[in-house]
């Protein structure tokens, strides 16, 4: 429903010119419960400049509902008042005004000014009726504004500071005296005057009214519960509270409170005086929500019907038959569709009607068809026929029974007359359909007051009758005397000849059809058409401004039209505040401040919108045109190109959250999803179960995922007789050993299998760690080869050993690089080039020539000829002397550091040191 606004001009008051855009409007709010505690507002207005005539109007709002708040009043400025306007604001329930406020305020030239009064429910019942000239504001009484020059008068209904009483007349007796003060109550008047409980115009007892004017019996309101006849009184006589105006409770029995929601609980419950309906959520509650292919739908916390199982399958790459198989044919509920995901029956949300929509459920004489109900189904509102008639339903039609006319969608019996024209009637044999003209000379009346004795002609016009208005023909007061001022049923004038009689002058009676004047604009254009006393000037209700303006006749002749809030006039069409172009989705009628009603204004930038374009981005409006921006197939090195027919990016990645993925590419937030083009562009997809992943977690065993997940299996720290507890800070478990191949093993054990290996737990407590490089290792029983660790294996480097010579602070061997190691102590040598410069001997003065290239000195034998010396070597002064085969003239010992040169000039032999 929209809301209620209602322009209310101060009639037969011209505008100004200059202040055709000047006026008040005045809004009505409230947070009292409607209609429950309120059914009506009437807004009285007052305005004027001079105080002694305030001219007044009054609007009344009744069978309202919420939904109708807030109202709006509007006034203009008018000729005899240009200073202020006076609201009186009343909310009434039944007949009883139960709140009231009062609102001035002053014309500003050229605007339209807006003010607000809200009815509050602190104030229900609250009139400050105590306080003569005082409203109610937030539960207290308060001075009512009033205009300063604003002049009190007995007889306005305005209650003001000066008056005990004011009940809108001057009449003395009625419990207010001609000068607003309170009489003394008169009981048997009919008056319920102060003091009184009732009156019923007589003193008598035992007629519910006592002769002292008090209520007889049980009295509704007085909070106390009268037997027999009352349920309940709260002290009220409101509607809708639990206690209602007759003091019977508002619901007996929870049926009482059903409502159409299948997802409350409707109950009758007790409340402080009273029993009142409640219609809460039933959450939880099994419910139905029209879809014949679920069961075991719940309602849920909002109050929606949703859930269970669908029970009808079918196959999305056939043919759809969800509908034929399955459905109700109920045109409400929408239409059962295959759903391509889940190869089952569901409903087409697109397909579903709305509450009062129309819907044929193929019978016509059950009545015109609407979705109602929860859940919605096509609901019949019963036999479409009139008392009259009979439902046809092979002809879908409403026949009128023998006797009746049905004219004008009403019945009447046979001789029953037009209300409109006393000389028609309904004759069922000559017409079912339209009226019939009365038999000739039957009593009528033509309207005339002048006439008198008319009687039908037959032809449906009431003729006729004897004039009895005199006059005098030089005067010819007739029309103004005598006339009803309707231009179609003729002037009357004076007739010349006597007697002097008031007649219609037949020249200026009307025809049907004719164009007459009411002196009005607003109510349409006026045309003379027959009534119930003859031809009358008859409007046809076409305003002649836009549905969505006020039209205000002038004076003395004209009318103007102004705009109502809430809508735009826009090249000559009214549109409602928040109607979209549908030419541009960017542009909406907004009738507020600072915008132009006139003109199409522009929706917020950022406010989405369609150019009917997948690849251009993501569309919003900015400065009232549909832009676009991120396209959805950028950056182009991640997507390729886009594909405005399918509504797709050419790629073999994913774009996830603005990043780009190649295949394989893991979820930086799950090591157990990855990019996989095949599956989803748009987001990551799970990994085959069992692929490794890491949970950050050392204590909890192994981790692989399973459906995306990286779960975890296992305990690093089993056998807990080896390893001990495990230590999730340092990743590691309480042992010193190490668990390998089932067995435990303490620190420094070597690997059985392998002598270059060794348990270090500090290294890994279920590995072998390799020993450092050069670490002695298991021999290979060859005397030739030097056994020591490398990586992890233990290598065996060829070379010949031919003695060893204990020397001061360590051991020398000395290798040859005959493989077979043949040579021994005292066989032939063969004399070897030594350098000059190690012919000295710094221990002995002897002086023999340096035959050897060991580094240190060595002696040749003077027994052993040149050719075949061998060289004793000295280690010092008490060492014994050992001798060394000559290595043969010529054999490569090889270069460097390592060897017995350490000026590099030898290259016969070497040493190794042990």
């Amino acid at each position: 429903m929209t809301k209620r606004i209602i322009i209310g001009v101060l009639a037969g008051l011209a505008l100004l010119g200059c202040e055709s855009e000047t006026g008040v409007r005045l809004v009505v709010r409230t947070d009292i419960p409607v209609p429950a505690d309120l059914d009506a507002v009437t807004v009285t207005v007052f305005a004027g400049a001079d105080a002694t005539a305030p001219f007044d109007r009054q609007n009344t709002f009744d069978n309202l509902t919420a939904a109708d708040f807030p109202l709006t009043v509007g006034v203009t400025p008018g000729a005899v008042y240009k200073t202020w306007v006076l609201f009186r604001v009343q909310g009434i329930l039944g007949n009883d005004v139960v709140v009231e406020r009062w609102v001035l305020t002053e014309f500003t030239s050229g605007e339209i000014k807006e003010v607000v009064v809200e009815l509050q429910n602190a104030c229900l019942a609250n009139l400050c009726t105590d306080a003569p000239g005082q409203e109610c504001v937030d539960g207290a009484c308060a001075a009512a504004p009033r205009p300063t020059d604003w002049l009190s008068a007995c007889g306005d209904t305005v209650l003001d500071a000066d008056e005990d009483c004011d009940d809108g007349n001057t009449t003395a007796g009625d419990g207010c005296s001609p000068t607003c003060e309170i009489e003394a109550a008169v009981c048997g008047n009919n008056v319920v005057e102060t003091g009184e409980q009732c009156d019923d115009g007589n003193t008598d007892n035992g007629d519910g009214c006592s002769s002292t004017c008090r209520t007889e019996g049980p009295e509704c309101g007085d909070l106390r519960v009268d037997a027999p006849g009352e349920e309940c009184d709260d002290g009220n006589t409101n509607s809708g509270d639990g206690c209602e105006n007759d003091c019977q409770f508002t619901c007996d029995t929870d049926t009482d409170c059903a409502d159409t929601d299948q997802c409350t609980a409707d109950v009758c419950a007790t409340v402080a005086l009273g029993q009142n309906c409640t219609n809460d959520i039933d959450e939880g509650a099994a419910c139905d929500d029209g879809n014949d292919c679920t069961d075991g739908e719940e309602c849920d916390a909002a109050g929606d019907c949703l859930g269970g199982t669908n029970t009808c399958e079918c196959d999305p790459t056939g043919a759809d038959t969800c509908e034929a198989d399955n459905g109700d044919d109920d045109p409400c509920n929408g239409t059962l569709i295959c759903d391509d995901a889940t190869s089952a029956c569901i409903v087409d949300d697109t397909t579903i009607l709305a509450v009062d929509d129309p819907c044929d459920n193929g019978v016509f004489c059950d009545g015109v068809d609407t979705c109602q109900g929860d859940p919605i189904a096509c609901t019949s509102p019963g036999d479409p026929c009139d008392t009259c008639q009979t439902c046809d339903e092979t002809g879908d039609a409403c026949t009128t029974n023998t006797g009746s006319c049905f004219i004008a969608a009403t019945c009447y019996a046979d001789g029953a007359d037009d209300p409109t024209n006393a000389c028609r009637e309904c004759s069922s044999a000559t017409s079912q359909t339209d009226w019939s003209p009365v038999a000739s000379g039957a009593a009528c009346d033509d309207g005339d007051a002048c006439t008198t004795g008319e009687t039908c002609d037959g032809a449906a016009v009431c003729t006729g009758g004897t004039s009895v208005c005199t006059c005098d023909p030089l005067a010819d007061t007739c029309e103004a005397d005598h006339g009803d001022g309707d231009p179609c049923n003729g002037t009357l004038v004076c007739t010349t000849t006597t007697p002097n009689v008031c007649e219609v002058d037949p020249a200026t009676v009307g025809a049907v059809d004719d164009p007459c004047d009411d002196g009005l604009d607003c109510n349409g254009g006026d045309t003379c058409q027959t009534g119930t006393s003859g031809l009358e000037c008859t409007h046809d209700a076409v305003s002649p401004c836009l549905s969505c303006e006020t039209c205000t006749d002038t004076s003395p002749t004209g009318h103007t039209c102004a705009r109502n809030s809430g809508f735009c006039i826009i090249a000559g069409t009214c549109y409602a505040r928040g109607t979209i172009h549908t030419a541009n989705p960017c542009h909406v009628c907004d009738d507020v401040a600072p915008a132009d009603p006139t003109n199409w204004s522009n929706v917020s930038d950022g406010t989405p919108c369609d150019d009917a374009l997948y690849c251009n981005g993501v569309d919003t409006c900015a400065t009232g045109a549909c832009g676009h921006a991120n396209a959805p197939c950028d950056p182009a090195s991640c997507f390729g190109t886009c594909d405005e027919g399918t509504d797709t990016c050419a790629t073999a990645a994913c774009y996830i959250a603005t990043a780009c993925y190649a295949p394989g590419d893991d979820n930086p937030a799950n090591p157990c999803e990855e990019c996989v083009p095949a599956t989803s562009r748009a987001a990551f997809s799970a990994k085959p179960d069992l692929s490794p992943c890491d949970d950050a977690l050392f204590c909890n065993g192994v981790d692989t995922c399973t459906t995306g997940v990286c779960g975890h299996a296992g305990d690093p720290c089993a056998p807990t007789s080896c390893f001990g507890a495990c230590l999730e800070a340092s990743d590691a478990c309480t042992t010193s050993a190490c668990y390998i191949g089932a067995a435990c093993y303490a620190p420094g054990d070597d690997n059985p299998t392998n002598s270059c290996q060794e348990c270090v737990p500090g290294t890994s407590t279920t590995a072998w760690t390799n020993k450092a490089n050069g670490v002695v290792c298991a021999g290979d029983a060859d005397a030739c080869t030097l056994d020591t660790c490398s990586a992890g294996t233990c290598a065996h480097t060829a070379g010949c050993t031919d003695s060893v010579v204990e020397l001061d602070d360590h051991t020398v061997r000395f290798c040859v690089t005959d493989a077979a190691c043949a040579t021994a102590v005292g066989a032939a040598c063969t004399e070897v080039n030594v350098p000059g410069e190690w012919t000295t001997t710094p221990w002995d003065t002897t002086s023999n020539a340096m035959t050897a290239c060991t580094g240190y000195y060595a002696f040749t034998s003077p027994a052993l000829t040149p050719g075949s010396h061998c060289y004793k070597f000295l280690g010092n002064r008490t060492t014994t002397n050992v001798w060394f085969p000559d290595p043969g003239a010529g054999a490569d010992c090889g270069v460097g550091p390592t060897y017995c040169d350490p000026s590099g000039l030898n290259t016969n032999c070497r040493y190794t040191a042990l």
